[in-house]
């Protein structure tokens, strides 16, 4: 199983927006990784604009089979209810539903501390 783990952030005091994100195999070998500068108005857009990045080059690059975990458990549920509660979001999860639609990816929030670059054994 191939699995993709996105992250995004935003800090309110200087405006800064990163989104990062690794796609592992099933041995946990680096198949992808991404980190960039962005511009999100807020953690939560960050978080599903990350998601978006990292799914769309999972399809566009032949991985159609995989598992998303994510540390926003708010855009995770978004994201399987294929619905946002957040009026600024309904565009961008409409938009990561049609790219998932293109394959069989199992969505899961993750923790934290289970969301990180870290090989546990």
């Amino acid at each position: 199983m191939i699995k993709l783990n996105t992250d995004g952030s935003y800090t309110t005091s200087n405006g800064i927006s990163r989104l990062g994100g690794i796609l592992r195999d099933y041995k946990v070998n680096l198949i992808m990784a991404f980190s960039q500068p962005t511009t999100c108005s807020s953690n939560i857009i960050a978080e599903a604009v990350a998601v978006k990045f990292g799914v769309q080059w999972c399809i566009l690059n032949g991985y159609k089979n995989f598992s998303l975990e994510l540390d926003s458990i708010a855009v995770a549920q978004m994201i399987m209810d294929k619905q946002a509660n957040i009026y600024k979001m309904v565009n961008l999860i409409y938009e990561i539903s049609q790219i998932l639609s293109q394959g069989s990816v199992n969505v899961s929030h993750c923790f934290r501390e289970a969301n990180s670059l870290v090989k546990l054994a």
